[in-house]
Formats: C-alpha cells, sequence, structure tokens
C-alpha cells in the first residue's frame, strides 16, 4: 500500500516538473512532426473597409451594397474570416482630411486586432448609355450602366499589396419607350448595383489564388500562469496538439538614405507552444513546448516540419 502510494506521488512529481520546465524543453524534429491535423491551409482575417464611392451616381447607398456583397462573397469561401471596420474601431473613419484612405492609420489598426489581410474597394466611375431605334411611336431601346471599380488587397504584415485590380463591367436592360418619352439617360439603383457587383467579384475571384501569398499569423492575447491564450481556435482552423512558432515583435528598418522605411525586419524566434484545449468561438489554450520569455502580443505562426515546407 504505501509502496503504491509512494509510486503515485513520483507520478505526479514527474508530471509537475515536466510541466514546470515546458519552456525549456528541447523539441527534436521527430517530437514536431507528430503533431496532429495540421490542415491544407488556415482561415485568414481580412479587414474589409468600407468601400468608397468617387462618382457622382448611387451615393452611400451604392457603397454599402459593394460592402453587402464582399461580406456575402467571403461568406462563401472557408479560407476567409470577414473582419468589418466597426469590429476594429466603430469610431474612426480611416480616411484623410482629402478623403483617401489612411493606409498607415489602417496598416497599425489592423495589426493590433491580429488581422491578416486588408481589402479595399473603390468604385471609381459610373457611366450611362442608351442606345437603339430613333424613329417609330413606340421605340425599343437599351440602357447600358458601366461601372469601373478597383480593388486593393495588402498583406498587413509586410504592408505590401498583393493584389491590385481595376475592372470595368456593364449591366444592359431593354425597355420600349413612347415617341417624345426620352431624354439623358437617369442613373437607376438597381442597375448601378448590379454593374458594380459583376465588376467587383470577377476581381474577387482571383483572390484565393493571391491570398495564398499570405502567412497565416495570430497572437498570443493572454498569458496566465501556464496557459498561453491564442487569438484563433475553431473557426480559424486550429486544432488540438497542433505547434505554433512564437516570434517577437517585428522592427522597422529604416533607410536612411530615402528617409522612407525599407519594411519590418520579422520579430525574433523565442519558440513554440503547443494548443491542448479549444475555447469559446475562435481562440485556443496552448502550454509552452520549447523556448521561453513569451509575451501577450506576441505573433504566432504555425509550424511545418521541414519535410512539409
Amino acid at each position: 500500500m504505501i509502496t503504491s502510494f509512494r509510486h503515485f506521488f513520483l507520478i505526479l512529481f514527474t508530471c509537475a516538473l515536466v510541466i514546470g520546465c515546458g519552456s525549456k524543453k528541447v523539441v527534436s524534429e521527430d517530437d514536431l512532426s507528430s503533431s496532429s491535423g495540421t490542415p491544407a491551409h488556415l482561415q485568414k482575417r481580412v479587414l474589409v473597409m468600407m468601400p468608397q464611392n468617387k462618382t457622382g451616381s448611387g451615393g452611400e447607398a451604392l457603397a454599402k451594397d459593394a460592402l453587402e456583397l464582399i461580406e456575402k462573397w467571403m461568406g462563401r469561401h472557408s479560407e476567409f474570416i470577414y473582419v468589418s471596420q466597426k469590429e476594429v474601431d466603430p469610431d474612426k473613419t480611416f480616411l484623410t482630411e482629402e478623403g483617401a484612405y489612411d493606409l498607415p492609420a489602417i496598416f497599425d489598426a489592423g495589426n493590433e486586432a491580429g488581422v491578416a489581410a486588408l481589402l479595399l474597394t473603390e468604385i471609381e466611375e459610373i457611366e450611362l448609355k442608351e442606345s437603339g431605334e430613333e424613329t417609330g411611336f413606340f421605340r425599343n431601346r437599351e440602357t447600358a450602366t458601366t461601372a469601373r471599380v478597383r480593388l486593393r488587397v495588402y498583406d498587413l504584415r509586410t504592408q505590401k499589396e498583393i493584389l491590385g485590380k481595376r475592372k470595368t463591367a456593364t449591366y444592359s436592360e431593354e425597355n420600349v419607350q413612347l415617341m417624345g418619352s426620352g431624354g439623358e439617360p437617369v442613373f437607376d439603383a438597381k442597375h448601378g448595383k448590379a454593374a458594380v457587383k459583376k465588376a467587383i467579384v470577377d476581381i474577387l475571384e482571383l483572390l484565393p489564388k493571391y491570398a495564398k501569398r499570405i502567412d497565416w499569423a495570430g497572437q498570443i492575447a493572454r498569458i496566465d500562469g501556464q496557459r498561453i491564450y491564442i487569438d484563433a481556435g475553431r473557426v480559424t482552423g486550429l486544432q488540438r496538439g497542433q505547434i505554433l512558432q512564437v516570434f517577437g515583435p517585428e522592427a522597422e528598418v529604416p533607410n536612411k538614405a530615402s528617409g522612407k522605411p525599407l519594411g519590418f525586419t520579422p520579430g525574433r524566434l523565442k519558440g513554440t507552444v503547443r494548443i491542448y484545449e479549444l475555447m469559446g468561438e475562435d481562440a485556443a489554450i496552448a502550454l509552452a513546448y520549447s523556448g521561453m520569455g513569451f509575451n501577450e502580443s506576441d505573433r504566432v505562426e504555425l509550424y511545418l516540419p521541414r519535410d512539409k515546407n
């Protein structure tokens, strides 16, 4: 009986020692290769700013239609998580005094929120044309609404543009007019929405291909004793047993010659953590697996052994 108790106590002591020293564990390639369930991709959070309607047609309603369209499109594509402007900061417009997107402010806010990419939409032009019969009491006429839209997508970590496209699309509709009822074509909200939708979707369909250039990254949201809380989980696609690399903060590299920054140097690799529990809608709890000195706001990335890179 005493011997069994001693064995039980020894096992408890050994487990506590392993957990307590987890941050100093030396991890071999074989250990990391054994992590289970590595998915082909993880969902990437995409910050979608309120589209800008730079035309004199449709006003804010047309911009809101474009935003709703983008949200629905992302809802149908499992590789993306839609993040609205209001989720990042409901009180900011993120526009300069000239009315352009304030990119530095958006980059800062997006990185703070742990967003992987940024999507900007601008409706640059709406053109109306009417053609068809010029004579007769009843005239067959065709009204064409053409929209030119620009979409830009940035990798927020590197602040590099990975996709920048303009697309022009036209929506046409035939109608019959009575003699004398013609005149200059008038903007129709339904036609404008249809033309903008076609232009946006044509560009969005390119996004999955270009999004492969964006590395998935999350953050350590909180550290509570040995528990390390990650701001991603079930929705993102993380699984129990996965290994995440932990990096310190990035640093901006200045260019003394031009005065403009060259970019950002990656943060120092501090070690790895291993997920042992998924919690809430999209969060996870991990334990230190190797290394030490982890802090809140440190960046985490999925570890892939060399043979899977």
